[in-house]
């Protein structure tokens, strides 16, 4: 979702906007009620799953990407909300704060088959910060 966003801003070719779009509403109605996906969206241990705050982030940070390129204003208000949605719950419900977790956020996957999951991730980080930013500065270029 992200990607197709930024190949639109680059090339203005709306076959990406619309790629972009549909896959943040595919994403949107997948997401449970905190806002923050499981690793896999088809995993069959869903409730019990584990998240990732990670593609959390980076789907905040698209959806503020789509809204800043959206021509449709009221769509632009819809992936804006949604992101500011996500964000909120990724800093009540992720943060590491009072842990010992060096990182912004905890429950990242990285590949849960390897075992890589529950912890911190730097790019999780990454673009936790850069939704913030874009949210900060949404005329500036990132």
């Amino acid at each position: 979702m992200y990607g197709y966003a930024e190949c639109f801003r680059e090339t203005g070719d709306a076959t990406f906007l619309d790629a972009s779009r549909r896959l943040a509403e595919y994403c949107l109605r997948r997401l449970p009620t905190d806002h923050v996906p499981y690793w896999d969206y088809d995993n069959p241990l869903i409730p019990n799953g584990v998240r990732d705050s990670f593609a959390a982030s980076v789907l905040a940070s698209g959806m503020l990407i789509l809204a800043s390129l959206e021509v449709n204003a009221a769509k632009a208000d819809h992936w804006r909300s949604e992101a500011v949605t996500i964000l909120e719950s990724l800093w009540r419900n992720y943060a590491s704060r009072g842990t010992s977790e060096p990182s912004i956020l905890t429950h990242g996957t990285r590949s849960k088959p390897h075992g890589y999951m529950d912890h911190g991730l730097i790019y999780g980080d990454y673009y936790f910060v850069e939704a913030l930013t874009r949210l900060l500065l949404p005329d500036q270029p990132l």
